[in-house]
């Protein structure tokens, strides 16, 4: 599996609706609880945001990559104005970690996601300026609750 800005895009393309606009890709680090056979995990990904207020993130196991050259993707959509909490904190290092909680049937899912303005070792040239932008998104659902 490789790690571009032009898979990133191809992916989240495929999952918007209608006239919909991908806002803010940006590659991540998902640590999960109540997900399924998830839970507790950490996993690489994507997440968006798009024009119609959703969340859009894609999940690939890093222990699954060692072994399968085309590793399985989970994808996930999540109305962002439907979060019970959201949290932003930026860490000493310039990274972010974004906690949502979205309600569901049984539990809660609750999402932690972190990224950093730049991604050593792959090619994300418009990582920072995404970043910044998914941050002011969230932030503006967030004063409007």
């Amino acid at each position: 599996m490789k790690y571009n800005e032009q898979t990133m895009n191809q992916i989240f393309n495929g999952m918007l609706w209608g006239e919909e606009k991908n806002l803010c890709p940006i590659y991540c680090v998902f640590k999960l609880k109540n997900w399924g056979n998830l839970s507790g995990d950490m996993l690489m990904g994507y997440a968006t945001c798009t024009s119609g207020g959703w969340l859009l993130i894609v999940m690939y196991s890093p222990l699954e990559q060692v072994f399968n050259e085309d590793p399985t993707q989970t994808y996930a959509t999540y109305e962002i104005a439907l979060a019970k909490s959201l949290k932003i904190r930026k860490t000493i290092f310039g990274q972010y970690i974004i906690k949502m909680v979205f309600p569901a049937e049984k539990k809660d899912i609750k999402i932690r996601l972190q990224a950093a303005p730049k991604v050593f070792g792959y090619n994300f040239p418009n990582q920072k300026r995404n970043l910044e932008k998914m941050v002011e998104i969230l932030n503006n659902i967030r004063e409007d609750k």
